[in-house]
């Protein structure tokens, strides 16, 4: 009796260990931010410590094939300019990019589709923008962006 025991809370003990086990392969914690293009936002908290950045989606460079054209063209690239200032300091303009004729949905950090760059500590990635369609208007991009301290 005392053997099945004892098996019983190794078995537990050793579970446990192994849950508790970190992925290093798994991606970082990240905030994720909803911008318009002509907004300016404010991040007060990422991965739950205090900061201020303030972001802004200045402009967009299309360059893919519209959605319906997508089975007969390459692809292309979109290239999202945005203005990051982290506390107070100078604004540092990154040019973020995403290839065309992928399935729409948000890229995670880790996807090799993703263009991600750095400003100080934080990581930055494009994971969403606007689908371009024939009737698409610059004035209604939207990008989703990831960020991530180090």
């Amino acid at each position: 009796m005392r053997v099945a025991t004892l098996n019983v809370v190794l078995g537990f003990v050793l579970t446990g260990f192994i849950s508790c086990e970190k992925n290093e392969n798994s991606p970082p914690p990240s905030s994720e931010i909803e911008i318009g293009i002509g907004e300016e936002k404010t991040m007060k908290v990422i991965d739950g410590e205090i900061a201020d950045i303030k972001v802004k989606f200045t402009s967009v460079q299309e360059g893919r094939c519209p959605r319906e054209e997508c089975s007969t063209c390459y692809g292309g690239y979109v290239y999202a300019y945005f203005n990051f200032q982290l506390s107070n300091s100078k604004t540092d303009t990154l040019k973020l990019h995403r290839i065309g004729c992928i399935p729409a949905g948000g890229l995670k950090f880790g996807d090799p589709n993703m263009d991600t760059k750095m400003i100080g500590a934080l990581t930055i990635g494009l994971s969403n923008i606007t689908e371009y369609t024939k009737s698409t208007s610059s004035a209604r991009y939207t990008a989703q962006l990831m960020i991530s301290k180090k």
